[in-house]
């Protein structure tokens, strides 16, 4: 798996040279059970998709979902890492393949010994959490820092997106897709910034 990250990242045809820099960083550092470093790539594919290198994004992806270990132990960055590729083919239109992972990001979570159930007021925090970082994330002039704030927001978002639509509940869905889109928005505006 490190290899194939690591090759992907190598392969990128994105120009923004902050994002390239990143990724290089990040795939040289990479190991699949570090907590950190796994977060790392997950949110390199995030500043793919705000930059709308959106092949890139599905390649990184792709390796970053390639586990073959059965008792792999990092859950909900596997779910997320399923989330965000399942919301990325729903954006292109592959239905079949974005319901596919919805079912992944749902057996990853299912996997975890000590999970609970998510209550109602759960989601509704986890949506007054991300709106609470945007302001700092647009207001900050590190591009790292406000951008790592918005990835985070928008590895969460996702990943409540896919289980809202797993439940069937549209409209929650639809709540957690207009932030997505305004965090990519101005994920895109910082990695874009020539004053920054």
């Amino acid at each position: 798996m490190t290899e194939r990250v690591q090759g992907e990242v190598a392969a990128l045809r994105v120009e923004n040279l902050l994002c390239r820099q990143y990724l290089a960083k990040s795939a040289a550092a990479f190991s699949p059970t570090n907590f950190n470093r796994f977060r790392d790539m997950l949110h390199g594919a995030w500043w793919l998709i705000a930059l709308e290198a959106y092949d890139d994004a599905k390649r990184l992806l792709d390796a970053l979902c390639e586990v073959d270990d059965d008792f792999y132990w990092m859950f909900e960055w596997l779910a997320s890492t399923f989330a965000t590729r399942a919301w990325l083919y729903s954006q292109q239109g592959n239905t079949e393949a974005s319901q596919a992972d919805a079912e992944a990001v749902c057996r990853w979570l299912a996997r975890d010994p000590n999970a609970k159930p998510l209550r109602v007021a759960e989601y509704h925090k986890a949506l007054e959490r991300c709106d609470i970082w945007y302001t700092p994330a647009e207001n900050d002039s590190s591009v790292k820092s406000s951008a790592s704030m918005l990835c985070t927001a928008l590895t969460l978002l996702v990943l409540y997106q896919q289980m809202a639509q797993a439940r069937a509940e549209p409209e929650e869905a639809q709540g957690y897709a207009e932030r997505i889109t305004v965090a990519l928005a101005l994920l895109k505006q910082k990695l874009t910034s020539t004053s920054r």
